[in-house]
Parts: structure tokens; sequence; C-alpha cells
């Protein structure tokens, strides 16, 4: 599996005031520029080394009034997707940085993410593939949901 420049394996600290649940859900958005030479590879996200924080009861409860379900024990649902414009592809990743651990509902602050772009066998010819690669998320997000971009 190729992995992609430095710039694809970039750490982010957030505030605990960033990830805040109000009336929508914190949504955690950035976007990996891959240039020409995009559609040669599919890409794989994840995040390492994950630092969490306890939220707040309020927080809790209005996570509750939105019905947003997590999966307990799991790292927060990665979506991505390759656009394309002037010739050129952009990844974008986003994903809500809230999960349940250990019973109880915690904030993601602090986190790498990880891209690493792997180049399909010579075999295997699907363009289709290569051009977008949605992640399975359980949620649906609100298209009114903040944005937290970097």
């Amino acid at each position: 599996m190729a992995t992609l420049p430095a710039r694809a394996q970039t750490f982010f600290n957030l505030t605990a005031d960033e990830v805040r649940v109000d009336s929508l859900l914190p949504v955690f958005n950035h976007a990996y520029p891959l240039g020409p030479h995009y559609a040669d590879s599919t890409y794989d996200v994840s995040i390492e080394y994950p630092e969490y924080i306890p939220m707040s009861q309020a927080d809790v409860a209005r996570l509750h009034e939105l019905n947003f379900r997590l999966q307990p024990e799991a790292l927060p649902e990665i979506s991505q997707s390759v656009s394309v414009d002037r010739k050129r592809g952009t990844l974008h990743v986003a994903f809500v940085p809230i999960v349940l651990r250990n019973g109880m509902y915690q904030k993601l602050v602090s986190f790498k993410l990880n891209v690493r772009g792997k180049k399909p066998s010579a075999i295997s010819h699907q363009p289709s593939a290569i051009a977008h690669q949605p992640s399975a998320i359980a949620h649906q997000p609100s298209p009114a949901m903040p944005t937290i971009r970097f």
C-alpha cells in the first residue's frame, strides 16, 4: 500500500468548544489535494492516536435530543469522497467527532488522520470505483450541520 506524502498524514487538535453539541452535531471536515493523477489510486482514511475528553451532561442531553446513534467502542465513522476541479482531484473527509467508549460519551479532540493511496491491481480496471469512494456511514448528517474546517 503506497502512502501519500507527509501532508496527507496530519495531526489535528480540536477544542472542546469546536466539538460542542448545540442544536446541530459538530462535523469535522478536511480536504486533501490529490493532484492530476488522483484516478490512479483508491484511498483509505483512518484515525490514529485518538485522544478523548468526557462530554458534559448538557452536551449528552443535546446529543440525545438529536437522536444521534453511536456504535459502542467504535471510532467515528468516516465519510470520504473524491471531487475533481480543473482535472485535479481532492479527497474530502468528514466525520462526527463523538464516540461512546466504556459507557461514556466522549469528544475526539486530538488525532492523526492517515490517508493511504493504493494502486489497483493491473487485472482490475474499474474507473467508477476509483473516481468515488464513499465509506459506509450509519448516520445521515443534516445538511445544516456546522463544519469544522482546517
